[in-house]
């Protein structure tokens, strides 16, 4: 009896600490690339060693990019010239070569796992295709959304790969004035 008693008693305990996970974890790391690619969801949250995610606070320019994994060499990849992270309004849209004066954007998908990169990236003829929404800035950490078309611009009849519901969150190692 006292076996079966002591069996029901570590049943117990062992059910109850494989319930105990937190109703807030989400599987995703601090900080990440997401988006649906043509359907097919694509997480990144990589950085490959050595790799800055900077803001240049004197030239108001940042770079960031994530990585599926170490071996997976699917790259999202974003850039932003002119934009005073610390000195606009949120949110804030940004588009590729919108007007003049307004910050430059550069975005890419790259996919290098068959060794033949395919890079796809912003229109340079339809700048409505594609955009970023910054929506957040706190503590040197970036949040936004993204969707729209990215072209292959491997020639006239250049393919295009959608983009849905894209989002990222990234902290920035700023370098000072």
């Amino acid at each position: 009896m006292k076996k079966i008693i002591l069996l029901f008693g570590i049943t117990g305990i062992l059910m109850a600490f494989s319930g105990c996970q937190s109703d807030d974890d989400s599987g995703q790391a601090d900080f990440f690339i997401e988006g649906t690619v043509d359907g097919e969801k694509v997480y990144a949250d990589y950085l490959r060693p050595g790799t800055t995610e900077t803001y240049f606070a004197e030239s108001h320019r940042f770079t960031f990019q994530r990585k599926i994994s170490e071996e997976n060499q699917i790259v999202w990849y974003m850039s932003v010239d002119d934009l005073d992270l610390d000195n606009i309004t949120f949110p804030r849209t940004l588009r590729h070569f919108e007007n003049n004066g307004d910050p430059f954007l550069d975005f890419s998908y790259i996919n290098d796992n068959d060794g033949q990169e395919i890079s796809y990236g912003l229109d340079n003829i339809n700048t409505e295709r594609f955009s970023v929404v910054l929506t957040d800035w706190s503590d040197d950490i970036l949040s936004g959304t993204f969707s729209g078309e990215l072209s292959s611009g491997a020639g006239d009849n250049d393919p295009f790969i959608t983009v849905t519901n894209g989002s990222f969150r990234i902290k920035l190692s700023r370098v000072p004035l």
